[in-house]
């Protein structure tokens, strides 16, 4: 489906994967950009339509999307709970598969760029993670065990390449 340009819509992200443009929006509608045209071209359904940010990121060929929402547990508390998800589009029935494992792969979202490495290759990380900044500080969500941790500082030796 071809679609217009909507200035009303909210974009979360964008990605160049398998030589086309992406974009995600709020509600986790996958778009790619016709370059000749600058028309959106849908290639997902919709996700949902909360408050979740939504990034994309590409691993071993495919396409994934990391929902994240963050609440506060009390009126006047510092103290954050998140929720995360980890979805990808099934080719075939174009649907999305709730993905709960990703092997020994970690993503890492940044400020402006998101990507996936393996944790065997990197000493330090962990597999089946997402490491993002908050706050100020590098943190790590465990798809085994939901929930937030702030880590120390891994990304040093990725510093210059990285920044949250």
């Amino acid at each position: 489906m071809i679609i217009e340009a909507d200035e009303n819509r909210v974009y979360n992200d964008i990605i160049l994967y398998m030589g086309k443009v992406y974009v995600v929006d709020k509600s986790g509608i996958i778009f790619w950009i016709k370059c000749s045209s600058f028309k959106l071209v849908q290639s997902s359904p919709s996700l949902n339509n909360d408050d979740s940010k939504k990034r994309l990121v590409e691993s071993h060929g495919s396409l994934f999307v990391v929902e994240m929402y963050f609440r506060r547990t009390g009126i006047n508390t510092c103290k954050l709970v998140m929720d995360t998800s980890v979805f990808k589009i099934d080719e075939e029935s174009s649907r999305w598969l709730r993905v709960v494992d990703l092997g020994d792969v970690l993503f890492v979202l940044g400020k402006d760029l998101n990507f996936s490495l393996s944790a065997n290759d990197y000493y330090g990380f962990e597999e089946n993670c997402i490491y993002f900044g908050l706050l100020g500080r590098t943190a790590r969500y465990s798809l085994n065990d939901p929930g937030f941790k702030y880590v120390e500082d891994i990304f040093s030796a990725l510093s210059n390449f990285v920044q949250f």
